[in-house]
C-alpha cells in the first residue's frame, strides 16, 4: 500500500491520538487482530476516541478453514 507514512502499533503500546486531524485522512489498518482478540468491542471502543472524522478502520479477517490455503499462498510467495 502507498502512503507518504506508515506507522506500526504494537500489542500493549498506546495508539496516537488523531482527533486534531482535520484536513489530513488517516487508514488504520488492523490486520488479522479480531482473529485472536477475545473483546473486539472493548478494542473499538479504546479505539474510537482517538480517531478524527477523516479516520478510516479497515479490518482485514481471515477464515480459519482455509489456514491451509494461507499457508500455500505464504509458501508460494502469492
Amino acid at each position: 500500500m502507498e502512503a507518504p507514512s506508515k506507522e506500526t502499533i504494537a500489542r500493549g503500546e498506546a495508539f496516537p491520538d488523531l482527533t486534531a486531524e482535520s484536513e489530513k485522512r488517516t487508514a488504520i489498518l488492523v490486520n488479522g487482530t479480531f482473529n485472536h482478540e477475545f473483546d473486539i468491542q472493548g478494542l473499538l471502543s479504546q479505539l474510537k476516541p482517538k480517531l478524527s472524522r477523516t479516520s478510516r478502520v479497515i479490518a482485514v479477517l481471515y477464515n480459519p478453514y482455509l489456514r491451509s490455503l494461507y499457508s500455500l499462498a505464504n509458501w508460494l510467495g502469492i
